[in-house]
């Protein structure tokens, strides 16, 4: 009895990581710059019973925003949004193909703009959790503790991963802004420097006048 419970056990536990592990199918993120008057559309692969999570920030240029589409594997409009900073949105499909995201600037005839992207496909793994549970109902209740704890981890581990996306973005805005910063300090320290140097020689010229006496003398 008691190795029929441990293997029940160690079968549970194998199912339950192999599940967890065969969620996420693919995951990224990059930058990329959008010229003024353009639009740039980038193409997704999904799986077949997949959900697609896509999520942009504007980091950079004019007033932070951006406008954004969503196409489905089909072609169809999921989501059309307008002079927006940032967004997270979902995508399920059902059927095998490629998901299409557009960025467009067009309303800006000067301004460029920084925009980031975190893109990840994770597969929908009900039928495994069906499984899963199917092992666990014939489990002795003395192992429903640990089948509970792991249910808690991976409830956190969502919660961990949001977190590091979130902190992803941020940490993406606020490296190009020190970039930037990098070359703008120098710029205006020797600009401030060059109007000091002729502000002095402006007056050092006036109080030399002063001292001039260009009256001439009779004699």
């Amino acid at each position: 009895a008691a190795s029929s419970f441990r293997m029940a056990m160690f079968c549970t536990f194998l199912t339950y990581v192999l599940c967890a592990t065969s969620a996420m199918a693919f995951e990224t993120s990059f930058t990329f710059r959008l010229d003024p008057g353009t639009e740039e559309c980038f193409f997704q692969s999904v799986p077949k019973d997949s959900v697609a999570e896509i999520e942009y920030q504007v980091i950079e240029g004019g007033d932070l925003d951006v406008d954004f589409s969503l196409h489905g594997v089909s072609g169809e409009m999921i989501q059309d949004e307008q002079r927006q900073g940032d967004g997270m949105h979902t995508v399920e499909s059902n059927q095998e193909g490629d998901i299409q995201f557009c960025f467009g600037n067009m309303f800006s005839r000067v301004t460029e703009k920084i925009i980031f992207i975190d893109i990840g496909v994770n597969r929908d793994s009900d039928e495994d959790w069906t499984t899963f549970d199917q092992i666990d109902d014939t489990v002795d209740g003395e192992f429903k503790p640990v089948v509970d704890a792991v249910h808690k981890v991976m409830n956190q581990m969502e919660k961990v991963k949001r977190d590091q996306d979130n902190i992803r973005g941020r940490e993406a805005r606020h490296r190009h802004t020190a970039e930037s910063n990098e070359f703008r300090v120098p710029l205006w320290s020797f600009i401030n420097c060059c109007v000091l140097i002729a502000t002095t020689g402006v007056q050092v010229f006036f109080v030399k006048r002063l001292f001039i006496d260009d009256r001439k003398v009779k004699t």
